[in-house]
């Protein structure tokens, strides 16, 4: 909180009582302090030579009690944002999850909920961003996201995938950090964690899922190099390891029969 400092204060000029018309002509300064605009006031007193009644107009000047207030900035949103809702915690509608939610899912809408998360971008400011999680594993997440940015671990984006084009993972260059979606481990018919909202894949490009000759995004090649140094990357035993270990969700870059370096979710699959 702001500290008000204050100047010395002066002594007082003289010890006269003052009389009533000198106490209604301060509080008439008050009051015209408070109103934001000039006020007369009228004091009503006897001369010193003839001892008759006088009156004296006197018109104070305006005093503002109006404050400087800094102006207010927000970080960059994605374009499908219209308002911005300081919770960092809500409910989710079906609406909202679009195509990633239909019927048929395992999770029901009324137990996943909409995260706000603050991140490190790739151009180095604070950007805030949205993630759908399953109710239970909404506090870990938060809890996680706010260890990333406290390490300086770059996140590109963080949006939900039903916020962008039905398509969008197709690009190559992919590279959106997300958690829910509604779908199946790739090539089975089996539910995929991300289909409960208890998996998240953070920054795709940098940290490819790759089984075999299979790579996806399809175009992130050069990171099977994972020798590379890269603050993007995902690495063994680095602080984005640790901050989802401390929330129990292995990571996928530790699996034996292949690896998926974007990937952490609360049951290791």
């Amino acid at each position: 909180m702001a500290s008000s400092s204050r100047g010395p204060t002066s002594p007082v000029a003289a010890t006269t009582p003052l009389s009533l018309a000198r106490k209604l002509a301060v509080l008439g300064l008050v009051a015209s302090a408070c109103a934001g605009g000039p006020q007369a006031v009228t004091s009503t007193g006897p001369t010193a030579s003839t001892g008759a009644s006088t009156t004296s107009t006197t018109v104070l000047p305006v005093v503002s009690t109006t404050a400087a207030v800094a102006p207010t900035t927000f970080s960059t949103l994605p374009e499908t944002t219209t308002t911005v809702d300081a919770r960092p915690i809500t409910d989710v509608t079906a609406e909202r999850l679009g195509h990633s939610w239909s019927e048929g899912c395992p999770v029901a809408v009324e137990d996943l909920r909409l995260v706000r998360v603050d991140y490190l971008g790739f151009d180095g400011a604070q950007h805030r961003g949205e993630l759908v999680v399953h109710r239970d594993q909404t506090l870990p997440i938060v809890e996680v996201f706010a260890t990333l940015l406290a390490i300086g671990f770059p996140v590109e984006s963080v949006i939900p995938i039903g916020d962008l084009p039905e398509d969008a993972e197709d690009d190559p260059a992919y590279n959106n950090t997300s958690a829910f979606d509604c779908r199946f481990v790739e090539g089975t018919t089996s539910w995929s964690q991300h289909a409960f909202g208890r998996a998240i894949d953070i920054n795709p490009f940098q940290n490819p899922f790759v089984d075999g000759d299979r790579i996806w995004p399809t175009g992130a090649g050069e990171y099977l190099d994972r020798d590379r140094d890269e603050a993007a990357m995902i690495q063994p035993g680095d602080g984005v390891v640790e901050a989802f270990a401390s929330i129990g969700w292995p990571w996928g870059g530790n699996w034996n029969s292949l690896k998926d370096y974007q990937h952490f979710s609360s049951t290791g699959t």
